[in-house]
């Protein structure tokens, strides 16, 4: 007879998370006392022994990370990006020593490139030794906060801005097409990073920074709408997130820059949202269905609208073209009330073209002509939409009888 074993097994799990939770309860008190100690006694240190205690702490925090290395269990992964965050922050202490001490001329831009630039590279460092989230954030972090600031130092802000744009830009592309590590990580900051660049950008130019603000967030939507793979909806969620974001936070402060003066650009972003709204309705990527596309069809008739407080040439004209651009998404299966908007923005705007660009008592009957082939015209079209509708609709309970 085999007696069961009263030994307990035991839980490899237990040591790692109690020694995780210890590491964070006596790092965070450690980093408390750092910064009460900084604060109190910081200013009486010399600038090369601020700069030795910074580089000590880094090197042995980052030493005991590297302890840590060959166990990658959960909380040992934990820990390990832990103290290799607070030896990369060690680091960056350092860098700021060393900028008062021996560069304390140089421009607050010139500063931050080495602070960041110090962070950047041992991120990358700790990422390259062993791939973690923590250090994957700030390693691509710092480096588009490096290049921001270097281009600053070199051509101002502005350009520093577009820079930042075009480099987050083509990550973000790059992430989305290919498989790399943490991707929706890494597009979410090179999200944040687009935005960044062109509010950065709007301080120097601040029209095209705005319109360029709203633009990038309308794009950052119509790529997530983009993405139909499931296992992806993670990098999805984290650009719809950053894009309806940027849009709360940029959308505002355009209306109130352009409407005063520059009805034009006022219109034609709120257009530019408008169409990115339809267009991705069209892909069947909102949350909210077809009242989505009705919605930004109208918002994108209403900026066109808006134009013709400083052109009406161009309102008549761009009016004209988004609704038959309208009417051509309504021609698709379930967006038949997007065609309806269309045909109204017709209706509205060809004969306030005709009235705007033959003037006098003559363009009347004109105008009456325009309105009754084009309400024939909406009523042939929507009776054809319907018809087909119902085939397609007669084609399926066939098949599925």
């Amino acid at each position: 007879m085999v007696l069961a074993s009263t030994t307990r097994p035991t839980r490899p799990g237990g040591i790692p998370a109690i020694a995780e939770g210890l590491s964070y309860v006596g790092g965070g008190l450690g980093i408390v006392g750092l910064v009460l100690f900084s604060l109190r006694s910081w200013e009486d240190f010399d600038p090369v022994a601020r700069l030795l205690i910074s580089a000590i702490a880094a090197v042995l925090l980052g030493l005991g990370g590297f302890i840590l290395s060959d166990d990658d269990r959960g909380a040992m992964a934990r820990l390990r990006g832990f103290l290799w965050l607070v030896a990369t922050a060690s680091a960056g202490v350092s860098a700021v020593s060393y900028c008062d001490e021996w560069i304390p001329d140089a421009s607050d831009a010139r500063r931050v490139l080495i602070v960041a630039g110090v962070v950047a590279a041992i991120s990358a460092a700790f990422w390259w030794s062993r791939n973690g989230m923590i250090q994957q954030a700030t390693a691509i972090g710092g480096a588009l906060v490096a290049i921001g600031a270097g281009s600053d130092d070199l051509w101002g802000k502005g350009t520093a801005g577009l820079v930042v744009w075009l480099v987050a830009g083509t990550l973000l592309v790059f992430a989305v097409s290919y498989d790399v590590p943490s991707a929706w990580l890494t597009t979410t900051i090179a999200a944040v990073g687009c935005l960044a660049g062109v509010l950065y950008a709007s301080d120097e130019w601040q029209a095209e920074g705005l319109l360029g603000t709203v633009v990038t967030a309308g794009a950052i939507l119509w790529l997530s709408a983009l993405i139909e793979v499931r296992e992806r909806d993670a990098i999805r969620i984290g650009l719809i997130i950053v894009g309806i974001v940027g849009l709360v936070q940029s959308v505002p402060p355009t209306i109130v820059y352009f409407a005063e003066d520059a009805a034009l650009n006022t219109g034609l972003a709120i257009s530019t949202i408008a169409v990115f709204f339809v267009l991705m309705e069209l892909f069947d990527r909102t949350p909210f269905g077809v009242a989505t596309s009705a919605i930004a069809g109208a918002a994108l008739l209403g900026g066109a609208a808006i134009t013709g407080a400083e052109t009406q040439s161009f309102a008549t004209v761009f009016g004209s073209m988004m609704a038959i651009l309208l009417i051509a998404v309504g021609t698709t299966p379930r967006h038949v009330l997007t065609s309806i908007i269309g045909l109204v923005g017709l209706v509205v705007f060809v004969p306030w073209g005709i009235s705007y660009f033959f003037p006098g008592q003559a363009r009347v009957p004109l105008i009456v002509f325009v309105v009754g082939g084009l309400i024939t015209a909406s009523g042939i079209m929507l009776g054809r939409l319907a018809r087909s509708r119902s085939k397609a609709i007669d084609v399926e309970s066939v098949q599925a009888w």
